[in-house]
């Protein structure tokens, strides 16, 4: 059984996911105290959320934050944190990882504070990091790619908005925006279909995220195009187990379900 560990600003998202002819599922949120810590955060995590006692199996840890695209073609590992820290400065040591996005030739680097890796490794031994936009990526990717022209997809999540738009299983644009009302989303998804010049009376909108906040997107987009679709899981999972929780994020559930 694997564990998953999903690391956002403001809390852990906790799963336990076995694959089996009816197959488990577990899931946890723990709300983290901004005060204090990761450390502290994470051992009250481990002293407090069942599923972090008594550890059998691997152990991912699913990482919110911002990544960057590079084309497979022109990709060397040995040039990824020097790739990541030009396009994120900190003074902070961080670790850079990659994920492939295979359909669409690129490669996702995203990065997380080398003090919090070593406290998981600490806390964990061994374990993979993931972005949690690398699932979503792959996802979309291959979703609706057997029509022609061009696709929108949208995912709000607790940062902001993330953005992608594919021609068939090409990757055309993957951007993330501090977007956190209806209007400012509207506003990037717009001038994002402008500058690719896409043709909004035939191109689709696809909009994903947790239940409330997805349908209000779908209603302010549709002032502006017929073409607008909510991401519903359930439907999309055929109500697979992992998607009857409203509160499991988007990006896990899809994370889970590719594996």
């Amino acid at each position: 059984m694997s564990l998953y560990l999903r690391i956002s600003e403001h809390d852990f998202c906790i799963a336990k996911y076995e694959l089996r002819e009816e197959p488990i599922f577990h899931f946890a949120r723990h709300k983290l105290r901004p005060q204090v810590s990761f450390t502290v955060n994470l051992r009250e995590a481990q002293d407090t959320q069942p599923l972090l006692q008594d550890i059998k199996g691997s152990m991912n840890i699913v990482v919110c934050g911002p990544t960057m695209l590079v084309p497979l073609a022109e990709f060397q590992e040995e040039d990824c944190a020097e790739l990541y820290g030009f396009c994120f400065p900190t003074d902070k040591k961080v670790c850079v990882f990659y994920d492939i996005i295979q359909a669409s030739n690129a490669v996702l680097l995203f990065g997380l504070d080398q003090m919090i890796c070593d406290k998981l490794r600490e806390s964990f031994g061994d374990v993979r990091f993931i972005s949690a936009q690398t699932a979503v990526l792959r996802h979309f990717s291959v979703k609706g790619a057997s029509q022609s022209g061009k696709r929108i997809f949208l995912y709000k999540n607790e940062l902001g908005l993330d953005v992608a738009v594919f021609e068939e299983n090409r990757l055309l644009l993957s951007n993330s925006y501090p977007a956190h009302t209806n209007s400012d989303i509207a506003y990037y998804t717009f001038n994002v279909a402008r500058n690719l010049g896409v043709d909004l009376s035939e191109t689709p909108i696809y909009v994903a995220g947790d239940t409330s906040g997805r349908n209000e997107v779908v209603e302010e987009l549709k002032r502006f195009s017929t073409e607008v679709f909510a991401i519903n899981p359930a439907g999309e999972f055929n109500r697979h187990i992992v998607t009857q929780q409203d509160n499991v994020p988007y990006d896990l559930q899809t994370l889970l379900l590719e594996m």
